[in-house]
């Protein structure tokens, strides 16, 4: 991580066949974010936490659909979950394959759920399981 604490570089590339497009996930499976750039013998990693990063998400026990937007320290928002969807803090959140990425990652947990009044939405606010791990090595597919 870089100083920020934000940004994965790996120590592997073009030669050892990565592109950029490719999942990063830890050895325990969860989800890290996505090759973004790629050199000969090095890679940036966008990772989940990334504003620019944007991932369709399901929880596990209910099948609640959102989309998964990086928010830094604060780890994702969950948006696009509606105020009658009963969503609960601690619920598992995982990929749902509506894009990209590959269906049944595991992503993290939902951290906090509020009522927005005025808003067709909640605000659910999702807290990755990858910070909460040592990342000495994590596996590309």
């Amino acid at each position: 991580f870089n100083p920020s604490g934000f940004d994965l570089v790996i120590n592997k590339g073009f030669k050892n066949g990565i592109v950029g497009g490719d999942i990063v996930i830890s050895p325990n499976g969860f989800l890290i974010g996505k090759i973004s750039t790629v050199g000969n013998d090095i890679s940036h990693v966008t990772t989940i936490i990334d504003p620019n990063s944007k991932i369709t998400v399901k929880t596990v026990s209910n099948n609640i659909s959102g989309l998964i937007r990086g928010a830094w320290a604060e780890g994702a928002y969950m948006d696009f979950v509606s105020q009658g969807d009963s969503i609960n803090k601690g619920d598992l959140v995982m990929t749902n394959g509506n894009d990209t990425f590959p269906a049944g990652l595991v992503v993290g947990k939902v951290n906090s759920v509020k009522l927005n009044s005025g808003s067709l939405f909640k605000e659910v606010i999702i807290k990755p399981f990858f910070r909460e791990i040592k990342i000495d090595h994590v596996f590309i597919i």
